[in-house]
């Protein structure tokens, strides 16, 4: 008798996109565990805790030393003030990306996981004066790890790396049914920035911050496996810009300004943002924005097609709406997560991620 095995079809494409987004989400949790057990373990050693523990051992001082001369309480003010102004920034980590709130010499890291996807439907010109139309599917998962270090206080230095990019693009011709799929994974392009807070707020002139950022096109050298599609810009970038902050209590209020140009054949781009949060408790606030670009015409579009479609299709208008719950789970880390809707045709439809800033 000859035995059959039964053949066990190879996971699609799909399948592999949902795997990884899992595995990315497994990750960020167990970052999640690990920081807050790291922590908790630093603090049952530490001397602040032993100091706070003989500080709730003292014996109150009875009402008659007090009028001689003896402290009231074991805290002194300047104890209680860096407290209060610990808790202010606390509260303000939503702000995070605003204003600046690392001070000279200290250190926060960031790990971050996202999920986005998105269609399109264009029509590509052909001989003939006839046009076809090309829906297409994009797909993305990355991993990302995030630095803000303090070189002095109210200006801080950031590099950003994904550790992981997996992409994924399904093309269909309407003609035919034909389709292809293209995916890669590797390492996406490296970033960095600089951030100086140039007036803090007063009562009429809100925070100022200005910014100076670059990105490096490493997402094609670092490609680990996969077919021909992109896992970054492509391109080097330099730009800048400027951020506006003002507080109207319990509301912040939040704006900025950004140009970025883009060393090749893409265009510039010109962002804004407008955006508001608020503090829920001590431990939750909440916030949303509206995020705009536009991009600018590249240099590959003029060379290669003619005038009308060039002034249809060349420029991008990117707009999206953005909310974000940042929840404070220990001293020293936080949890964020944020989801993101696209409102014109040429922003990606939905990303949807989360945030664990870690003040070490």
């Amino acid at each position: 008798m000859t035995l059959c095995t039964p053949r066990i079809p190879p996971p699609s494409r799909h399948q592999l996109t949902f795997d990884v987004f899992f595995v990315c989400f497994y990750m960020t949790v167990a970052f999640a565990l690990l920081s807050t057990w790291l922590y908790d373990i630093s603090y049952a050693f530490s001397p602040a805790k032993a100091l706070l523990v003989s500080a709730s051992d003292t014996t109150p001082v009875p009402p008659q030393d007090r009028s001689a001369g003896t402290e009231a309480s074991p805290r002194s003010e300047e104890d209680v003030r860096k407290q209060a102004e610990e808790a202010s920034r606390a509260q303000d980590a939503f702000l995070r990306e605003e204003r600046v709130l690392i001070r000279r010499g200290e250190l926060q890291l960031e790990f971050s996981t996202f999920y986005s996807m998105d269609t399109q439907d264009r029509l590509i010109p052909v001989p003939g004066g006839n046009s076809l139309l090309v829906k297409s599917k994009n797909r993305e998962v990355s991993v990302n790890l995030l630095g803000r270090y303090g070189l002095i206080n109210n200006l801080e230095l950031i590099a950003e790396i994904p550790l992981l990019v997996y992409t994924e693009q399904t093309t269909e011709l309407q003609i035919g049914g034909l389709e292809q799929t293209l995916d890669a994974t590797g390492v996406g392009d490296l970033s960095g920035s600089l951030r100086y807070q140039l007036w803090r707020e007063s009562t009429s002139i809100p925070d100022i911050i200005v910014e100076l950022n670059g990105q490096f096109a490493t997402g094609d050298d670092l490609r680990w496996f996969g077919d021909e599609v992109s896992l970054g810009t492509g391109a080097w970038e330099m730009g800048g810009g400027i951020t506006f902050v003002k507080t109207l209590d319990p509301v912040v209020f939040f704006g900025r300004l950004e140009y970025t140009h883009r060393f090749g054949d893409l265009g510039d781009v010109f962002a804004l943002s407008l955006g508001t949060g608020f503090s829920l408790n001590d431990r939750v606030s909440f916030n949303m924005q509206v995020l705009g670009a536009f991009v600018d015409r590249s240099e590959v579009d003029r060379s290669e097609v003619d005038e009308a479609t060039l002034s249809d299709n060349s420029t991008l208008e990117i707009i999206s709406m953005q909310f974000a719950v940042t929840i404070l789970m220990s001293k020293r880390l936080f949890v964020e997560p944020v989801v993101n809707f696209g409102l014109s045709n040429d922003a990606t439809d939905v990303v949807v991620g989360v945030n664990m800033p870690f003040q070490l």
